[in-house]
Formats: C-alpha cells, sequence, structure tokens
C-alpha cells in the first residue's frame, strides 16, 4: 500500500472513493483540496441558515416551515444525534399535516428545542451555528462507525466555524447595521468559496492527490 497512489481527476470523488476503500488500509494520507460546499457539515449549516430566514413569528409564537424541519430532521448529522423517541415529534406533524411547526412539538428535547429556536439578529445566528457544530463534533462514533469519517467531518465543522468566526466580529461591529438575510447570504458565499485542504506524510500508506 505504501507504494499506492490515487489521482483524481475530479475532486468531487474523494468523497466516494474514501468510502469505498477497504477497512483494513491501516493508513490514507490525502494532498489535494476538497470543497466545502459538497460536504454533508454545509448542507446542514444551509439548512440551519434557511430555517431562521423563513421562520415567521406571529401573535408572539415563532413558527417554521415544515420543509425545513424535515430536512433537519433527516439529516445524517442530526440523526445520528436524535433518539427514536425524538423521532417521533416528526411522524406526529406529518400526520397532522402541520405545514408551520411550533417549537412546542420539540418541548421535550433539550438538543431540538435549541435547534428550532428563533435566533433575532445575525450575532445569534453565528453563536447559533457554533453550538450545533461543537455538539456534532463531540459526537463519539459508535464502534461500527469509521473514526477516520468522523475526523474527516471534524476538519470540515473546523473549516465552517473558521469562517463563521470571520462574520461574527462583523455581527459584533456596533458601527456596522447588516441584516440577517444579508449576513447569512454572506456566510454561503464564503462558505461555498472554501476548498478544505487536506495534507498527509509522503512516505506512509496510499497517497490520494488531485
Amino acid at each position: 500500500a505504501h507504494e499506492t497512489a490515487v489521482v483524481l481527476a475530479d475532486e468531487n470523488l474523494l468523497m466516494p472513493l474514501l468510502t469505498s476503500l477497504p477497512e483494513d488500509i491501516p493508513d490514507i494520507n490525502i494532498t489535494m483540496g476538497y470543497p466545502l460546499k459538497h460536504t454533508s457539515v454545509y448542507t446542514l449549516v444551509r439548512y440551519l441558515t434557511e430555517l431562521q430566514r423563513s421562520a415567521q413569528l406571529q401573535d408572539g409564537t415563532v413558527y417554521f416551515n415544515q420543509r425545513e424541519v424535515i430536512s433537519i430532521l433527516r439529516h445524517s448529522l442530526i440523526s445520528q444525534l436524535i433518539s427514536e423517541k425524538e423521532r417521533q415529534f416528526e411522524r406526529e406533524f406529518v400526520k397532522n399535516n402541520v405545514v408551520r411547526v411550533s417549537p412546542d412539538y420539540f418541548s421535550k428535547s433539550e438538543l431540538l428545542s435549541f435547534i428550532f429556536s428563533r435566533a433575532s439578529s445575525p450575532a445569534a445566528v453565528a453563536e447559533y451555528l457554533k453550538t450545533i457544530l461543537h455538539r456534532i463534533a463531540s459526537y463519539k462514533p459508535l464502534e461500527t462507525d469509521d473514526p477516520f469519517d468522523a475526523r474527516i467531518r471534524n476538519e470540515f465543522i473546523y473549516r465552517v466555524l473558521l469562517v463563521i468566526n470571520r462574520l461574527e466580529a462583523l455581527a459584533d461591529d456596533k458601527e456596522i447595521s447588516i441584516s440577517m438575510n444579508t449576513w447569512i447570504s454572506l456566510l454561503d458565499k464564503l462558505l461555498k468559496s472554501q476548498s478544505v485542504p487536506f495534507s498527509g506524510e509522503p512516505l506512509a500508506g496510499i497517497q490520494v492527490m488531485g
């Protein structure tokens, strides 16, 4: 394996390659970048920001669009954190054909109550995203999970957090007035432009390069 190199003509092939390699390969060294916009971490951030952007306040109660709520609940990074009992919440409002979902559905779940709460400012959205991403990063994989996948996931999370921290300073600046929609659009634009760099030990394991 130490004499093997895999050269990818398309950077989007990196994740399919990593998920199809045999489990008994001890070392995999990646010396290429991977677009953040193609990761599950990016799609989750997009779902969460759309949830916040489309939230409606009526008579003092927040309502979320069912589409965004379901997208988040079924996302792989969130579904691994919730229990079977917590999955019942989705079945309940889908069965009742509830289009605008109230946070009351999630009152018995600490995690879901936080996810389905309204952040009222760009600074609050930044803190909201960071809290959820830290929660995901601290999730300990099951014995059946590949620890390599968790390391890759956390590298993507780290890169997203760096971007959020950069924009958080903008949100906190008292001299700049920025709307939530503008802040979210800036975040999305920055994340789409990011490429996550990987570097490995060139003398060990299978080399994966662009």
